[in-house]
C-alpha cells in the first residue's frame, strides 16, 4: 500500500513524515495546518569492523579481543534507546512515513507497526536521500494534501 492511499483521513488525524539516520531523526508532524518539528540526536557508533587475526609473535596463540557479537550488541542496545526515543516523539494517531538512506527506518517502522499496540494508522517506509528541512516541511504539507501555495512572479 502506498502512502498516497494509506492517507483517507487526512483532515482529521496529523501526517508525519520522519527521516532518520545514525546521527538524527527529524519529525515533521503536519496538524491544524502548520508543521512541526522536532529533531532527536542519535550518537550511535558506528559498525565495528571485523579485521580478523593478527599475529605479531608466532609463539603465542592466536585469540584475544571483544567477539564480534558483543561489539555489536552494544550498538544494537543504543540503537534500540535511539529508536525508542523517536517513536516516542511520533503521534499514535495518523499515517507515518519512514524515510533515509539506510536499514534505521526500516527498524523504526517494524518498531511502529508491531512494537506499538496502539498505534492507529499505517507506516509507510521508503529510501530517501537526507533532505533538508524546507524539503521535509514540503514533502509532508504534500502527503497531507496541503500543497505550497505558488507564488507567480509580477511582471
Amino acid at each position: 500500500m502506498s502512502f498516497a492511499e494509506a492517507v483517507t483521513y487526512r483532515d482529521a488525524q496529523p501526517v508525519t513524515l520522519v527521516w532518520i539516520d545514525a546521527r538524527e531523526a527529524v519529525i515533521v508532524t503536519w496538524a491544524d495546518d502548520e508543521a512541526h518539528v522536532q529533531r532527536v540526536a542519535g550518537a550511535l557508533p558506528p559498525h565495528e569492523r571485523s579485521i580478523g587475526h593478527i599475529r605479531i609473535d608466532p609463539a603465542v596463540r592466536h585469540g584475544g579481543g571483544l567477539r564480534q557479537d558483543k561489539l555489536d550488541h552494544r550498538r544494537a542496545h543504543r540503537e534500540h534507546q535511539y529508536l525508542e526515543a523517536v517513536a516516542g516523539h511520533i503521534p499514535a494517531e495518523g499515517p507515518v512515513e519512514v524515510i533515509g538512506s539506510g536499514e534505521l527506518r526500516l527498524h523504526l517502522a517494524r518498531l511502529l507497526r508491531e512494537g506499538r499496540p496502539n498505534r492507529a494508522g499505517p507506516v509507510t517506509t521508503e529510501a530517501a536521500r537526507p533532505l533538508t528541512e524546507a524539503q521535509l516541511i514540503a514533502r509532508v504539507r504534500e502527503l497531507a494534501g496541503h500543497p505550497a501555495p505558488r507564488q507567480v512572479p509580477q511582471l
